[in-house]
């Protein structure tokens, strides 16, 4: 089933309406358009079917009457020329004749026979075209007309929440196309994000649908019910009510995982690390090479651990990230990796190269 609409259909006393009239352009450029506000000095907005409509307020919608298609915009800005400005006084009244400059930025263009949104624009409006505020109704359905006209109609929709009072202007949205790739829930703090979140969840819980969240800060832990469940780790400050204490097998971890949590500088201590967990590598595969379970390098030979190291079936897992190893013998293998590389040779001054040397001192192990 197609998801176009039909203009008459959706709308049929018409998408502009006059009631909704803000302006006309005088400027154009390539990335936003300005126009004179036809309500500058009224001292509020309007109602028109059961909304308010600012008619020119910074955020609002717009929709662009042009030559060709519509388009799609939003005010980012309001202002007076400076002869003007000192018209507007304390008592709010309405003042005639303000004249009100307001920047649209043009977000998309719109097609006249569909309805369909395509980001861009197609064609650029022309000096005197007329700006009206958009319908509400209108932009509640945006996710609906951006979708491709041979979508499939879906008949799971997750209400996100309404532009107006009016149940007309609820927005809804295709999980598909919420969850589909990537979604970010972006703002300012105090600006609704975890409303926004927790919106989408009890939506999804309509749907009987699977979700983990992970909760960093312990505000989703109010959420409670028969097919919900609460685990944490560690010992937070505030848990839910029926949290359980869960762990996470140490073999879970990769490579990256071990560096992000221990931090260490990178220089002496990070190389040092990575060059520890590869020992530990080889101690779980090549067990007989190992004492107590770690590699033993202080004054101690190279050949059997570099002979180990080239075996077929060994090399390539001991860079491999995903590689399991025994994490807790993790620090005595890092005293054993802050060697000197070469031991001290018979005669005096002389290296051996087939043995480490003694404990350097280095600071990543002391």
């Amino acid at each position: 089933m197609s998801t176009a609409l039909d203009v008459t259909d959706a709308f049929p006393r018409g998408l502009l309406r006059p009631e909704l009239y803000v302006g006309q352009l005088c400027s154009v450029s390539a990335q936003v358009v300005k126009f004179n506000l036809n309500e500058a000095g009224s001292p509020s907005g309007s109602h028109f079917l059961g909304g308010r409509y600012g008619k020119g307020e910074v955020g609002e919608f717009v929709l662009i009457e042009g030559q060709i298609n519509l388009l799609l915009g939003r005010v980012v800005e309001i202002h007076l020329p400076d002869a003007d400005r000192r018209l507007i006084d304390t008592s709010h009244g309405r003042v005639p004749d303000l004249d009100g400059i307001g920047t649209i930025q043009l977000l998309g263009s719109i097609a006249m026979d569909s309805l369909r949104i395509s980001a861009g624009v197609d064609s650029y409006p022309r000096l005197g075209d007329r700006v009206y505020a958009a319908p509400h109704s209108f932009i509640a359905n945006l996710p609906k007309f951006m979708e491709a006209a041979e979508a499939e109609a879906s008949h799971v929709l997750l209400k996100l929440g309404s532009i107006d009072v009016a149940p007309e202007s609820y927005v809804s949205v295709k999980p598909e196309k919420l969850f589909g790739r990537h979604c970010a829930i972006l703002g300012a703090t105090g600006g609704g994000k975890s409303w926004t979140t927790a919106r989408i969840i009890e939506e999804c819980l309509r749907y009987k649908t699977k979700i983990i969240l992970l909760d960093a800060t312990g505000e989703y832990r109010g959420f409670d019910g028969e097919h919900v469940s609460n685990l944490h780790l560690g010992a937070p400050v505030s848990t839910a009510k029926s949290s359980a204490s869960c762990s996470l097998p140490h073999t879970s971890f990769m490579e990256s995982d071990f560096i992000a949590l221990f931090e260490p500088a990178g220089k002496v201590q990070g190389p040092k690390l990575r060059a520890a967990i590869r020992s530990l590598r080889l101690a779980t595969l090549a067990p007989h090479v190992a004492t107590g379970g770690i590699i033993k390098k202080i004054d101690q030979s190279k050949v059997p651990i570099l002979t180990e190291e080239a075996k077929a079936g060994i090399a390539e897992k001991l860079d491999d990230p995903r590689q399991a190893f025994d994490v807790w013998k993790l620090v005595s293998q890092i005293e054993q990796e802050c060697v000197y590389p070469d031991g001290f040779g018979v005669a005096r001054g002389s290296k051996d190269t087939t043995k480490w040397g003694g404990d350097s001192g280095e600071g990543a192990c002391h």
